[in-house]
C-alpha cells in the first residue's frame, strides 16, 4: 500500500464499489480494517466479562487467540506470504471462531441464571 493508508494506485472508477474486492489493494486494506475491528471487538468484550465477573476459560482462549492471529497475520505479509505461516493464519483462525462461539454460548448461559 505504498506510504498511504488507503491504496489510491488501485482505485478504478468504472468498477465502483467493486474495488473492496476486486483490487489487490484494497483487498489488504479491507482485510486489515476487520483485523483492528475485530481485535478492538474482542478486547472490549474481554473487558467487559472481566468487569462483570463472566470471565471463562473461553473468553480467555478468544483473546489470546485474536492475538496469535494478528500476530500471524503481521508475521505472513513481512515474510512476503510464507506458506507454512499463511496456513497457520488460515487454521487459527478456524480454532478463533469455534472458541468466539463456545465464549458467546457459555456468556448467554451465565447471563440468564443471573
Amino acid at each position: 500500500m505504498g506510504e498511504h493508508i488507503i491504496p489510491y494506485s488501485d482505485w478504478m472508477a468504472e468498477r465502483g464499489w467493486h474495488n473492496l474486492h476486486e483490487s489487490h489493494g484494497f483487498v489488504q486494506f479491507t482485510h486489515r480494517a476487520l483485523a483492528v475491528a475485530s481485535l478492538l471487538t474482542v478486547l472490549s468484550f474481554w473487558i467487559h466479562g472481566f468487569a462483570r465477573r463472566h470471565m471463562s476459560s473461553a473468553l480467555a482462549g478468544v483473546m489470546i487467540l485474536c492475538f496469535v492471529q494478528v500476530g500471524l497475520g503481521i508475521a505472513t505479509l513481512l515474510s512476503q506470504v510464507n506458506i507454512v505461516l499463511a496456513t497457520l493464519h488460515q487454521g487459527v483462525a478456524a480454532l478463533l471462531i469455534g472458541t468466539l462461539v463456545l465464549a458467546i454460548y457459555e456468556f448467554r448461559g451465565k447471563r440468564r441464571r443471573v
